[in-house]
């Protein structure tokens, strides 16, 4: 039985000024999934977060179908998603690309996204090229792996729900696999909106139980409501 649940945030407010919040139907995605909790009679013992806005929207709205209280949140920085306009623009400055990310359609931002992480695991990118670029890949993996340490340890003590972005989820699940960096980026862009990765997390690490599942979207009158942004 798997005893960590991770869940990407809801459908954010892709194009918008501020992509940090949830949009209307991301909001409602999380309420489904948290109604097929619910009805699948599950219960969390911890619950973990990001800081970032779209990781406690997701949780809220995710736990108003509980009845009764639900843990407060455990915040977790090392769940943060990475400052992927920061990578962006650090990768447009190293090699020219000037694209103007507002107006981009989704199928571009995500070949752009995928050329500039490229970049990025490869070490080819430096707060010299823009300033807002900080973290190396290095830094954001050694964050990611920390936070799941943590959650290793809850784990031992009952059912763990996690709120991250794919980015996270994806890293992750690229280390316990043992993949190559390169499928990162493969599997941080197949991960819909409210699917869950889940674990077992044992004594010898995480073993990956299941992947991009949602099964509160697969009726027919919800597919429509599928989203990767």
């Amino acid at each position: 039985m798997s005893n960590v649940l991770m869940v990407r945030h809801g459908q954010a407010s892709f194009g918008a000024a501020n992509y940090d919040k949830l949009s209307t139907l991301g909001h409602q995605q999380a309420r489904w999934l948290g109604d097929y909790y619910r009805v699948q009679g599950l219960r969390f013992d911890h619950v973990f977060v990001g800081e970032q806005v779209r990781h406690r929207e997701t949780a809220e709205s995710l736990c108003t179908a509980f009845e009764g209280t639900v843990e407060p949140f455990q915040v977790h920085a090392g769940l943060n998603e990475f400052d992927f306009k920061a990578v962006i623009a650090a990768y447009q400055a190293k090699s020219a690309n000037q694209q103007v990310l507002e107006g981009m359609t989704p199928r571009e931002f995500f070949k752009l996204l995928r050329k500039a992480m490229l970049a990025w695991m490869s070490n080819e990118l430096d707060p010299s090229h823009h300033p807002d670029f900080q973290e190396t890949w290095t830094d954001f993996t050694g964050r990611v792996l920390a936070a799941a340490e943590v959650i290793g340890q809850a784990a031992r003590n009952g059912r763990v729900l996690v709120v991250s972005s794919g980015g996270v989820m994806s890293t992750l699940m690229a280390h316990v696999l043992d993949c190559p960096n390169e499928s990162i980026i493969d599997i941080n862009l197949q991960v819909k909106n409210t699917a869950q990765i889940t674990y077992q997390a044992t004594s010898g690490g995480f073993k990956l139980t299941g992947f991009n599942a949602t099964p509160h979207l697969e009726s027919s009158e919800r597919s429509e409501f599928i989203t990767y942004s």
